[in-house]
């Protein structure tokens, strides 16, 4: 039924829990709540896995700056196209407990800066996280197997930390560092995988 006048859908598509703390389920739900700054400006809670995702799930929403996307371990899911996550000039975001799968980037970090990636799963991806053009940024206690690339750093992408993550039986590469990705910080981390666990092209 609906209210009349709402800017975003009126059927409970998400829903407040807390202060500043919404839940929601779906792509498009997930993506209206973090544009939501009225009432789900502190952070975004998924309510279930996503499955066979055809397009982009979370797609650069204008208003992700500042808050936390915990998936509470819920998966999302891709048919191996589009990104899982795609940041554009979105700052100071957490992203957590977030299994991302199935698609040709996991996350997508472009342009965007100080941002926290914790404790998320990327499995069966051609890049489980790609960053470009992304700096001050910290990766920590992730896990990426199965993927073509576990971690890609590209295009002047520097100062970021990548810490304490579970790296293993990728198909190319761990961690690729392109040559203009510099001052990077990579610490404590467990690699293992199939052709290379770490290459960097620094000169």
């Amino acid at each position: 039924t609906g209210v009349v006048g709402c800017t975003y859908p009126c059927n409970g598509a998400w829903i407040t829990v807390g202060v500043g703390i919404c839940k929601a389920g779906g792509c498009s739900n997930i993506g209206f709540a973090l544009n939501d700054s009225a009432r789900c400006y502190s952070e975004v809670r998924l309510n279930g896995s996503i499955s066979n995702e055809g397009t982009t799930c979370i797609d650069n929403p204008a208003n992700f700056t500042g808050k936390t996307l915990n998936c509470q371990g819920y998966t999302i899911d891709g048919v191996g196209t589009g990104y899982g996550i795609y940041l554009n000039n979105n700052d100071n975001d957490t992203i957590r407990n977030c299994v991302l799968t199935d698609w040709n980037k996991g996350i997508y970090v472009y342009s965007s800066n100080w941002n926290n990636i914790t404790d998320t799963t990327f499995t069966s991806n051609i890049y489980g996280a790609f960053i470009e053009l992304s700096n001050n940024s910290s990766f920590s206690n992730n896990n990426a197997s199965i993927n073509n690339y576990g971690i890609y750093v590209n295009d002047s992408s520097g100062y970021n930390t990548f810490s304490s993550n579970n790296i293993n039986n990728n198909n190319k590469t761990g961690i690729y560092f392109e040559s203009s990705a510099d001052s990077n910080t990579v610490n404590l981390n467990n690699l293992c995988d199939k052709l290379y666990n770490f290459i960097s092209m620094l000169f």
